[in-house]
């Protein structure tokens, strides 16, 4: 499966309009997973741990490691709740590999969801160019 949040012109209409990039995607994780074949990166980042230092979240991803990046000037798709399960905007920020998430609102997060909604597309992916994948702290599915 890959991620092709990314390749979405109108939200309100699930079939990517990029069908280019969704047959590029699966046939780079056809060679490199199936195959074995080195060549372009074919793994978008998935969330993997989420650790709170005082009022910040720290979410770590894998397939990320060469970084993060944002194609826009602000982090966009993050909502972040304490443990009264209130979820409000978030601010992120990409630190390496990791983006430390956090709201003036909650002073102990709990849980951070990304782009976990019927209408949001994110701005965040590796630097391979590759979309995070929608995910939520709270369960694993």
């Amino acid at each position: 499966m890959v991620v092709v949040s990314d390749c979405v012109a109108d939200v309100k209409n699930i079939h990517p309009t990029d069908k280019q990039s969704v047959g590029l995607r699966l046939a780079n994780m056809a060679l490199g997973k199936t195959y074995g074949r080195p060549g372009p990166a074919y793994e978008s980042p998935v969330f993997n741990t989420m650790t709170v230092d005082k009022n910040k979240a720290v979410v770590s991803f894998l397939h990320a490691d060469n970084g993060l990046k944002c194609k826009d000037k602000q982090i966009t798709g993050f909502l972040i709740a304490g443990e009264d399960d209130v979820f409000g905007p978030a601010k992120a920020q990409i630190k390496g590999n990791t983006v430390v998430v956090t709201s003036p609102r909650v002073k102990n997060p709990a849980v951070i969801r990304y782009c976990f909604d019927d209408a949001t597309i994110g701005n965040l992916s590796n630097t391979e160019g590759l979309p995070v994948a929608p995910f939520r702290t709270d369960r694993n599915w």
